[in-house]
């Protein structure tokens, strides 16, 4: 490389850059070194002491004559080129400059986003959303933390990410309340989409119950029957048939802790076939399962069926298992439970559970 291709390339960089960076911001690009040292102060006494900065600019403003980017025509004056004007154009990204710009202006829509790795603005908006203080925190904060909402957003742009970001959440939708509500109600509903919070929260309600509906009457209704059925099997009155039992109704048992893995073993272990046997095993495996889980108290069918097979405990076939539960269920062995949150359901999971008996249908071991 030539000593001319050298010294060209470096007065866009460094203080030669600054220097004409500010000489486009002169009339007709003419200023004088009194007036360009004034204005650089600010800038360059940050690191400098006055002898240094004296010394650098005397520096620059000789590479900046050597490289055809500016002249002296007469003492103290300096005019740059239309080498030069070129030049600090293309390191700023630019094709030209507005009429009249000041160097405040220079700085801050050019010189700042060049040093963010950013395009010079384009639209009005940008230029004055870069011009504000709240722009300038926006945008430095969407370099420093990778942001891709764009170069300029606003600072409200900038929190809302970085607030879903501290939750695990990759969106640009806006940070509200309400957003994240949908999303941790989501979340602990076990589903992968949002949906909206007092809808979600009312299935979740009727559900937790086996209510049919979200409606109060059917909620009481639901209620009221699980206090009949723990009324029953306190006295000991027997079982009830799972149409007496209402909506995802049964006998209540035992929700104790899982049991350990050794406990389970002994289950499986147990040769007897009867009712009782099964409905152990089965409960067992339920509260021992890590997949398949809606809420606290519940495992779908159709996980509790595939980790049984895989123990060897039942044959492979989901039709005869599904009907052994709905006869343990009848008897008050085990208790079965509707989905009626679908939405929040993996479909997938919903289809393989559903266990048919009359006019009832079941998704879950209950727990």
């Amino acid at each position: 490389m030539s000593t001319a291709a050298q010294s060209t390339k470096d007065t866009t960089t460094g203080i030669e850059g600054v220097v004409l960076a500010w000489q486009l911001a002169q009339p007709s690009g003419a200023g004088t070194r009194s007036a360009a040292e004034k204005a650089l102060k600010p800038l360059l006494g940050v690191r400098l002491s006055d002898a240094e900065r004296r010394r650098s600019l005397e520096e620059a403003w000789a590479t900046l004559e050597r490289a055809g980017h500016v002249t002296f025509p007469r003492r103290g004056a300096v005019v740059i080129t239309e080498g030069g004007r070129r030049t600090a154009l293309d390191a700023l990204g630019v094709e030209s400059l507005p009429g009249r710009i000041r160097w405040k202006a220079v700085k801050r829509r050019y010189l700042i986003p060049r040093s963010l790795g950013r395009p010079a603005p384009r639209t009005k908006a940008e230029v004055e959303r870069i011009g504000k203080k709240e722009g300038l925190f926006a945008a430095i904060l969407a370099w420093h933390y990778d942001l891709d909402i764009g170069s300029y957003p606003t600072l409200r742009q900038v929190r809302d990410r970085l607030a879903w970001r501290s939750l695990g959440v990759d969106t640009k939708e806006p940070f509200t309340l309400k957003a994240v509500l949908a999303r941790l109600m989501s979340r602990a509903f076990g589903r992968t989409a949002t949906f909206e919070t007092s809808y979600g929260l009312a299935l979740a309600a009727a559900n937790a119950i086996g209510a049919p509906r979200a409606e109060p009457g059917e909620l009481e209704t639901a209620l009221i029957w699980r206090w009949i059925d723990g009324r029953k099997a306190a006295r000991g009155e027997g079982s009830v048939s799972s149409a007496a039992a209402g909506p995802g109704g049964g006998a209540p048992v035992d929700r104790g802790t899982a049991p350990s893995p050794n406990a389970v073993g002994d289950v499986v272990a147990r040769v007897d076939d009867d009712s009782s046997a099964f409905a152990a095993r089965v409960l067992a495996v339920a509260r021992g399962s890590e997949t398949g889980r809606f809420g606290s108290n519940k495992v779908f069918i159709s996980h509790v069926f595939r980790k049984l097979v895989q123990m060897g405990a039942v044959p492979g076939d989901a039709e005869a298992f599904k009907d052994r539960l709905v006869s343990a269920h009848r008897e008050g062995l085990l208790s079965l439970s509707r989905a009626d949150l679908v939405e929040a359901m993996d479909p997938k999971d919903t289809e393989a559970s559903e266990t048919r008996h009359l006019s009832a249908t079941f998704h879950f071991v209950v727990i």
